[in-house]
């Protein structure tokens, strides 16, 4: 049992590599602010304070189906905030996620694409877009 190990290694271009790491050691306490599906982020320089409440969201599903140049591609996308209430049974781990890519075709879970970890993931703030976005790296590539 290591702290950390090797995950994964790609050369974006000649001698240009992005390696990926794995490790227990780099999970943050959730926020208890966050584990609610609320979020806060103040600004350093203006000490302005914003907030993002998605409580009235948690756990409902939200879809919508994939398109391509105005073409559906037959893939939906489903996403569930803030709780892992989607069923991915065709990945062996975990089954239950929080945002998933379906074949709509088929029905089956092609990928799940990240789970809820009780707010540990902070998203970021835009001040110039006034808008939140949420990076997650759980998901399967």
């Amino acid at each position: 049992n290591s702290a950390a190990w090797f995950y994964a290694a790609e050369e974006y271009s000649n001698c240009n590599y992005a390696l990926q790491l794995k490790s227990p050691l780099a999970c943050v306490p959730e926020n208890q602010l966050n584990a609610q599906c609320q979020w806060k982020y103040m600004n350093p320089q203006t000490n302005m304070t914003y907030s993002l409440d998605l409580s009235s969201l948690k756990g409902q599903t939200i879809y919508a189906p994939e398109t391509n140049y105005n073409n559906q591609t037959g893939y939906v996308h489903y996403f569930s905030p803030c709780a892992n209430n989607l069923m991915c049974y065709q990945q062996t781990v975990p089954p239950n996620v929080m945002s998933m890519i379906e074949n709509s075709k088929t029905g089956a879970c092609d990928h799940f694409l990240s789970t809820w970890e009780d707010g540990r993931v902070q998203p970021w703030y835009y001040d110039d877009t006034k808008h939140w976005t949420f990076h997650y790296f759980n998901g399967e590539k």
